[in-house]
């Protein structure tokens, strides 16, 4: 046979130059039935036949594909190997390997990490709902809103896979746990048109040192000049370092301000996607230190586009409206499937509870 040559163009070539049926067995190795079926249908339809697919018959019939979706989604973390010995219970004989190839190739399971939601009692839905209802139904202009939030971001990374075979114990390998995690803390606010500059907290954060860090984001001087003194909102959650007397008095004498953020809500906060971002930038690259955790960082935060961070403020009453529609419950993942700004409109009188503004807001005061 010749590389280019498919089986049936070496029969026929062969039978063609005269040789019999078994010498032509012997040069390209097919059996007699497929040499005879070859030559016969050459000579019906002058043309040489489509080779067959070789190879054994799939296992996967309709049965074993259903018992392992159903499996599966009995149990998320069943393995191949109680799938196998489950058919193997029904006289059924696949290798583990066909049942996780089964699994991804022809089921579309993959193999990942739990997808992450906020767990919510029914207290906080209810909050939820009645924050988000407030908002809308008073019509409060959320585009001058000003979203802050700080967020921990440490060396190790316990969600990043890598390859590395069996036996393997070079240094690349390894990550390090410290009992303690290497870390910094970072704080920062965004607003339409807005990025202020990423201040790294130096210690913990307290009602004090949460007060210094508004003063080095300058983001009061920076909103003032850009909407006029305290023309806009503050937003921040409900840590108790936010709310206590000394900061809401601080807040009161510089702007307005969101008084109560509905607790267990970082799914309403833009800038957690933000913060993501960052962090899923930081997997595809090797930190080693502190500084260069610093660096990096705040390399990313400087080069992050001001036209994504506008698509994220002008989200907020999208996921105001989907926090109702959702009865209160956590939209992440309808955030992962990514955000669409669109208008709707809802009939607020059917639902129950409405805050006044000043509820909502606390209004600037510089006296």
């Amino acid at each position: 046979m010749y590389a280019y040559e498919t089986p049936e163009e070496a029969m026929v070539r062969l039978h063609c130059s005269g040789l019999t049926n078994r010498r032509i067995r012997e040069k390209t190795g097919a059996g007699f039935d497929r040499i005879r079926n070859t030559i016969n249908y050459y000579h019906e339809t002058n043309e040489i036949p489509v080779p067959k697919k070789i190879g054994r018959p799939s296992k996967a019939t309709p049965e074993v594909l259903t018992t392992i979706t159903s499996m599966t989604f009995t149990n998320r973390a069943c393995s191949s190997h109680i799938i196998a010995s489950e058919l193997q219970k029904q006289n059924i004989s696949i290798s583990e390997s066909s049942i996780f190839r089964y699994r991804t190739q022809l089921l579309d399971f993959h193999y990942k990490h739990p997808k992450i939601r906020q767990q919510l009692t029914q207290k906080q839905k209810d909050c939820r709902k009645l924050f988000a209802h407030s908002i809308l139904a008073n019509k409060i202009d959320t585009s001058q809103f000003a979203f802050s939030d700080e967020s921990r971001f440490c060396l190790s990374n316990d969600g990043q896979l890598i390859w590395y075979r069996r036996g393997e114990n070079t240094d690349d390998i390894f990550i390090e746990k410290a009992k303690y995690e290497n870390g910094i803390m970072v704080y920062a606010t965004i607003g339409l048109n807005y990025k202020c500059k990423l201040i790294i907290c130096d210690k913990s954060v307290d009602a004090i040192e949460y007060r210094n860090l508004i003063n080095k984001s300058q983001l009061v001087e920076d909103h003032n000049q850009l909407h006029g003194k305290g023309n806009y909102v503050y937003v921040q959650d409900g840590a108790s370092c936010h709310t206590s007397f000394l900061t809401t008095l601080f807040l009161k004498k510089r702007c307005n301000y969101v008084k109560s953020w509905p607790a267990n809500s970082p799914d309403l906060n833009p800038i957690e996607i933000l913060w993501g971002a960052i962090k899923k930038i930081l997997k595809s690259r090797k930190v080693t230190t502190k500084k260069e955790l610093v660096e990096n960082i705040l390399e990313i935060w400087e080069a992050f586009p001001q036209d994504k961070i506008n698509n994220l403020i002008l989200s907020f009453n999208w996921r105001l409206r989907k926090v109702l529609e959702n009865n209160g419950e956590s939209i992440s993942e309808l955030l992962r499937k990514g955000i669409h700004i669109d208008i709707e409109t809802f009939d607020f009188e059917k639902i129950p509870g409405l805050l006044e503004v000043n509820d909502i807001i606390g209004q600037f005061d510089p006296t």
